[in-house]
């Protein structure tokens, strides 16, 4: 057992004290350098594999396919202008296809 005298306790206050004003300098500095800098950290998701892939695509016609028909019956809207917005959306220039490369901010 470990002697818990008044000078170990001291001592330990006066750590504890000084371990909390560095930590507390250290977040100073953080916020002080994303404030001046920005945000450094940027985090990519993996990329899924090719099976997942391949369930999401086929997940998404599903549900494409189930939503067209779902306007057709109600009569929102008609073939020509489904397929006028499927020729829009391939042809648009912010159009890249699948990316699964995703960018998310993340705070230190």
């Amino acid at each position: 057992m470990g002697t818990n005298g008044q000078a170990v306790q001291t001592m330990n206050k006066k750590k504890v004290k000084l371990l909390s004003k560095k930590r507390a300098e250290i977040r100073n500095q953080k916020r002080v350098a994303v404030i001046q800098k920005g945000k450094r950290t940027v985090l990519r998701k993996h990329r899924p594999s090719k099976k997942k892939q391949q369930k999401d695509a086929k997940r998404h016609r599903s549900f494409v396919d189930a939503e067209k028909s779902r306007l057709l019956r109600s009569g929102l809207i008609t073939t020509e202008a489904i397929e006028k917005l499927g020729a829009e959306d391939c042809s648009g220039d912010d159009y890249k296809g699948n990316s699964p490369d995703i960018v998310m901010e993340v705070e230190n």
